[in-house]
């Protein structure tokens, strides 16, 4: 915190961007802060580009109207100048800057080390490179998914019925990269169905029914 001229308090904040963007992709992507009395509110521009959104609540009263958002794309940051509301008591008034610097430590505290900023909402890509063979009772499809090993439990889904199955994958990057069979040309057996995650790519077996040979994956009734 610092004393503004005129003696009005003020406190500066300084947010890291999310992981993946530099300093030039902020200065060109919206940055938007929105102050209100006892909160703020910064958001980085979504699609096509993931968004990010961070909110605070303080428990010093702003001035809203003298609070600005500064982008700082040689340092790669977005810095918060805040600026207090008017206090008669000059107790209240330094309890008020306090309060300020702590909420201000504290948001750079928990940004800096664990990147607060959470994605708003991930594009969705559709996987066009894939591949799949008949065996007597199982069909493979391999499905071409770049760092989809890195991306950590639980970043790939895939659900099985009987004449269809969907796969959806988190991937490093800010997207959701889907594929879907919704007519397989014979019934699978579900609860016999896996998949795995292997180095770039998503492997997936399907458990037939009946042990007759498929002749294309995709089927147009």
């Amino acid at each position: 915190s610092a004393a503004a001229p005129g003696g009005e308090a003020s406190a500066v904040v300084e947010l890291l961007p999310p992981p993946g963007v530099g300093g030039e992709e902020l200065a060109q992507r919206g940055v938007r802060a929105t102050f209100a009395e006892r909160s703020l509110e910064v958001a980085l521009s979504p699609p096509p580009f993931p968004g990010w959104r961070l909110k605070l609540r303080l428990a010093a009263a702003l001035d809203a109207a003298g609070c600005r958002c500064e982008v700082l794309a040689a340092a790669g940051l977005v810095r918060l100048h805040l600026a207090m509301a008017d206090v008669e008591d000059e107790k209240e008034e330094g309890a008020a800057a306090a309060d300020a610097a702590a909420a201000a430590a504290a948001a750079s505290a928990r940004l800096a080390p664990r990147q607060e900023l959470l994605p708003a909402e991930r594009r969705r890509v559709a996987i066009s490179k894939y591949s799949w063979a008949d065996g007597e009772r199982t069909v493979t499809v391999w499905l071409e998914a770049p760092g989809v090993h890195e991306a950590g439990e639980g970043a790939v889904r895939v659900r099985f019925r009987e004449l269809s199955f969907d796969v959806e994958a988190d991937l490093p990057g800010g997207a959701t990269h889907t594929f879907a069979v919704t007519e397989l040309p014979m019934e699978v057996e579900v609860a016999r169905c896996r998949f795995a995650v292997k180095p770039d790519q998503i492997v997936v077996k399907l458990r037939k029914w009946a042990a007759a040979g498929w002749f294309k994956l995709h089927v147009h009734r």
